[in-house]
């Protein structure tokens, strides 16, 4: 049904990829819901179960963001400038510690691009719109953007990549950094919830994480996948790797983190449902829960 590891399938194409904030990236996944593939095998089919409790429970506390995390405004960070270069339209503005799909050009004070989201295939790249994993200055110029809205956004050194600057990404150290950014989209119908606190360390983008999880359908509760009952999946978060809900959701977890998250078909498997269980159209709840980050080689 998924690929966890080598049990499931998810099928994701969405870029994620991120120049602009962290790193990680893998192996280009199916380039559309329309890609011939075939799901794996799951094992000796049980009778559908069913978990209500999961259905609706929009009492979690949301994950992002919390309040105490919110930084001081732009104008409160010496040299960090700000121009609206577009407005944008809708009701649904981007709020810190969310995540958006962007394109940009990013380029250093001397003019030099260091990367263009419209170069190699032209996708736009998401970005979560918070600090560790974006740079400081871009996730407080980015909040409170609504779809089709630009911004050049000028982030001194201390609120970018600092001394160090970042060589994978052809920064050098204290380095002024220029971004025009378009907002694309943003995910709205997508909710997360905290189900029980984690600790630790911190999962995100090109890592690889142990997992248990719950998948029911969320007309219903009915299950159609879960771990449960097996060893938790393993699995690297990169391209195509992943439905784009999970993309979205996971990243940030804690290691003994449990969250719920209610996915829209838009972020599933769309109108072409899914190996029987799911059908055309539905919205996903998963309870997924973090239980190992797999240390790699790399």
């Amino acid at each position: 049904m998924f690929k966890l590891g080598m049990r499931m399938m998810f099928l994701g194409s969405l870029t994620i990829l991120i120049a602009a904030c962290s790193g990680g990236a893998g192996e280009d996944g199916p380039e559309s819901e329309s890609s011939d593939w075939v799901p794996l095998p799951t094992g000796e089919e049980k009778p559908q179960e069913k978990r209500a409790d999961l259905i609706d429970k929009e009492g979690f506390p949301p994950v992002l963001p919390l309040a105490e995390e919110v930084p001081a405004k732009v104008e409160d960070h010496a040299g960090l400038i700000v121009k609206v270069l577009a407005e944008g339209e809708g009701e649904s503005a981007l709020q810190y510690g969310e995540i958006g799909e962007f394109h940009y050009i990013g380029s250093l004070a001397s003019g030099k691009i260091f990367h263009n989201t419209r170069d190699g295939e032209g996708k736009p790249e998401l970005i979560r719109v918070r600090a560790p994993g974006c740079a400081k200055g871009l996730a407080l110029a980015l909040a409170g953007m609504k779809p089709g809205a630009k911004r050049r956004v000028t982030v001194p050194a201390e609120l970018g990549f600092g001394k160090e600057g970042d060589y994978t990404k052809n920064i050098p150290p204290d380095a002024l950094l220029v971004y025009e950014i378009e907002l694309v989209k943003t995910f709205a119908d997508l909710r997360i919830g905290t189900m029980k606190e984690g600790a630790g360390e911190v999962f995100d983008y090109g890592q690889t994480g142990k997992f248990h999880y719950t998948g029911v359908l969320a007309k219903d509760g009915s299950v159609f996948d879960s771990s449960r009952d097996k060893e938790p999946a393993t699995f690297a978060l990169v391209r195509g790797g992943l439905i784009e809900g999970w993309t979205l959701s996971i990243p940030g977890m804690k290691v003994g983190e449990q969250r719920h998250i209610k996915i829209p078909s838009s972020l599933a498997y769309g109108e072409y449902g899914q190996g029987g269980k799911i059908g055309p159209n539905e919205d996903l709840i998963f309870e997924v829960e973090l239980v190992e980050i797999v240390k790699t080689d790399n």
